[in-house]
């Protein structure tokens, strides 16, 4: 079994390397045309191509044997490469979304979930969510501050987009099952 998990290793450092390699053949274009870098983005040079993967492994290595969502962990290391609070917010958020949905359906497949659960789970954790959305947005408006980043399109409400996106996540898992 050893053999088999450890396989992967080869793999990974060669598209690692190819990641590496991609990212420093844009760093010396975007250097050679004097482009200027927005607050933020990080600068894919020769330090940082080893660095940041680096730690991000160690930090999904100290994720996955304390049973934490790798965005946990990888939300602080975000905010330390310098990258916008919103951006490395949304980025944790979406790598604990993939994190959790992963471990359902691996429990669904085992076995080992009660689905009847979810009957009783779902709806309390819609309407704390719509709660803390409502809670995001009116202070959004109150201080005129981003607490949590967030789009208002056309006239639709922050409660309507993040309801409408919990709904479709719930419904395309559900499907999935």
């Amino acid at each position: 079994r050893a053999s088999i998990t450890l396989s992967v290793i080869p793999f990974v450092l060669v598209i690692s390397g190819l990641a590496r390699d991609y990212l420093l053949t844009k760093y010396y274009l975007k250097r050679r045309i004097g482009y200027e870098y927005a607050e933020g983005d990080v600068q894919w040079n020769e330090h940082n191509t080893i660095t940041y993967p680096i730690l991000c492994s160690l930090a999904g290595i100290c994720a996955g044997m304390f049973g934490v969502g790798g965005g946990i962990v990888k939300g602080p290391l975000m905010l330390e490469m310098g990258i916008l609070p919103q951006i490395a917010s949304a980025t944790s958020a979406t790598m604990i979304l993939f994190t959790s949905a992963s471990a359902t359906v691996s429990y669904v497949l085992f076995g080992v979930l009660n689905q009847s659960y979810t009957l009783v789970l779902i709806p309390p954790g819609t309407y704390f969510f719509c709660c803390w959305t409502i809670l995001i947005c009116e202070g959004n408006q109150k201080y005129r501050k981003k607490f949590v980043h967030h789009y208002k399109h056309r006239n639709n409400s922050c409660l309507e987009y993040s309801f409408n996106g919990n709904f479709k996540a719930t419904l395309t898992t559900i499907d999935k099952l």
